[in-house]
């Protein structure tokens, strides 16, 4: 099935919904099912590019929360609680202007 940006699934028009999902019973309608013939054929397969691989396996390591400090998480979480929070703007932007330097 081919996803068109342009079908109006999400729209909050009636009307609009209305077509799009006569568009979908007609979709769903034409639909082949596989026949016995396409079963003996080699099963589908996907595999990820380099750069995919590379962020699956980021993604993997970054999923652990070794570096947490969870007393420090702990100190915040505490402050944000009472009220006793304060954020240092100079600090942030600051921080934000050394990692755009870093980008260019």
């Amino acid at each position: 099935m081919v996803i068109d940006p342009g079908n109006n699934l999400n729209s909050t028009n009636a009307a609009a919904s209305g077509s799009a999902k006569s568009r979908l019973a007609t979709t769903q309608k034409t639909a082949v099912p596989p026949s016995e013939s396409d079963s003996s054929s080699a099963p589908d397969s996907v595999s990820l590019s380099q750069k995919g691989q590379t962020l699956a396996k980021l993604a993997s390591e970054l999923s652990g929360d070794a570096e947490i400090n969870h007393d420090k998480v702990a100190q915040v979480r505490a402050a944000l609680a009472n009220g006793s929070y304060q954020v240092d703007a100079q600090a942030i932007a600051d921080s934000m202007l050394e990692q755009d330097g870093s980008f260019k």
